[in-house]
């Protein structure tokens, strides 16, 4: 097994179900391009280089992609046509052609994958010594997904594409979510088996788990035990739903920050904002955009705050607006006021 990591991000989908003329990988997630997701957690885990897939408004995606995430080379690789996840897979492989340690493999939208279960797999991986690793989760219902079929000692042995399965491997609950860590000889050699003979006439990447069996490479699996972790997004319920997790979690990590939310329910933060420690939040506020709050701040209900600084112990009464605005540490702005791009307010200290 080579040394390295890289990592191939498959965001090439149409997303045909979201009824929109905006790409599907645009669509922000807290205020964030849901492509941005995966880029951001494959290069927090130091996945060096990162290949994003890309196909429909593939100069607008790689554009929201290289934006969201500055200090870490991003290639971008066409899939001109889309003939499943295994021919998606080639297009990025391309990039990375003499490249020998392990590859991940995540989705553009599947923006709620947390960094610490794609370090349990790379943590299985070096312990183990395993050739590939799945990422797994069970469903009460996993009518649509692949399952996971295991032998007698509970290894991965393939999975099974529901179009393509028997109604007994139908029964199963755990599906396949389609993260991989493999190794990059291992895929290059599975890629190189994968055919279209299914029901779907596409070449599944899936098939890699039994061609990896089939050669004697050590295949396992980690098991993610919040299927809303894993979700992708193909509509806006699903899009609605990846948004409420992601404000959950922006939240509690506030809460854990030392900061007071009056009412957590009703409010809303965008991902790249911060908030210093003994501030307080009011019902119904709204911070977005690259925004942040100094310690020590009171922001009252209903407060709209967007690419602005908020200095320490500043106060900002009930209603107001602040968009590209610079307050200063200990100054007060009144309730009801809209304050427009440029301003700035002084301390009266």
């Amino acid at each position: 097994m080579g040394q390295g990591l890289a990592a191939v991000i498959l965001a090439a989908g149409e997303g045909t179900r979201m009824k929109s003329d905006l790409p599907k990988m645009l669509h922000p997630v807290a205020g964030l391009p849901m492509v941005g997701y995966p880029v951001r957690l494959a290069a927090g885990l130091g996945a060096g280089p990162v290949v994003l897939v890309v196909g429909t408004g593939a100069d607008d995606v790689l554009a929201a992609a290289r934006a969201a995430e500055q200090r870490t080379r991003i290639v971008p690789a066409l899939q001109r046509r889309r003939l499943g996840t295994a021919h998606a897979v080639m297009a990025g492989m391309e990039k990375l052609k003499r490249f020998s340690g392990q590859v991940l493999i995540l989705y553009g939208d599947v923006p709620n994958l947390q960094p610490g279960t794609v370090k349990r797999m790379l943590t299985r991986s070096r312990r183990r010594k395993n050739d590939l690793v799945i990422l797994t989760c069970r469903l009460p219902d996993p009518a649509g997904y692949g399952r996971i079929l295991r032998d007698e000692d509970g290894a991965p042995l393939r999975i099974v594409e529901e179009k393509d399965a028997t109604p007994a491997e139908r029964q199963i609950d755990e599906i396949n979510v389609g993260t991989y860590l493999v190794d990059a000889g291992l895929l290059r050699r599975g890629l190189s088996q994968i055919d279209d003979r299914n029901r779907k006439r596409e070449f599944y990447l899936t098939d890699l788990v039994e061609s990896a069996r089939l050669e004697g490479a050590s295949v396992d699996a980690v098991q993610c035990d919040d299927p809303s972790e894993v979700a992708g997004i193909n509509d806006r319920l699903q899009l609605a739903q990846a948004e409420v997790r992601a404000q959950d979690a922006l939240l509690v990590k506030l809460m854990r920050g030392g900061v007071t939310l009056a009412d957590p329910a009703t409010q809303h933060l965008d991902a790249d904002v911060r908030v210093g420690r003994e501030t307080w939040l009011g019902p119904g506020v709204v911070l977005q955009g690259q925004t942040r709050i100094g310690t020590g701040c009171r922001i009252e209900a209903h407060v709209v705050v967007r690419d602005s600084v908020v200095g320490k112990g500043a106060r900002i009464g009930a209603g107001a607006v602040l968009e590209g605005t610079r307050v200063a540490a200990g100054a007060v702005v009144g309730p009801l006021v809209h304050l427009p791009p440029g301003s700035r307010v002084r301390s009266r200290r």
